[in-house]
C-alpha cells in the first residue's frame, strides 16, 4: 500500500468522498468500495456522505 499522508489537527474537517479520494489518490469508487465493505468509517448526514480524515487514516493504518 502507499505511503499514508501525515495527519495534523487542522485536518479535523468532514471531507467529500471526492476530496478524500483526491488526498489518497484512489478513485472515488474505491472509497466507495473501502465504505461499503467497513474498511473506512462514513458519516450520513441526510443523504449526504462523509469523511473524517483522522479517522479514515486511523482506519487505514490499522491490520485488517
Amino acid at each position: 500500500m502507499k505511503q499514508l499522508p501525515q495527519i495534523t489537527k487542522h485536518d479535523e474537517s468532514l471531507i467529500t468522498t471526492r476530496e478524500l479520494a483526491r488526498r489518497l489518490k484512489v478513485t472515488e469508487r474505491t472509497i466507495e468500495n473501502w465504505r461499503r465493505d467497513g474498511r473506512i468509517p462514513a458519516l450520513k448526514i441526510g443523504r449526504a456522505v462523509r469523511f473524517l480524515w483522522s479517522d479514515v487514516i486511523d482506519a487505514l493504518k490499522s491490520p485488517e
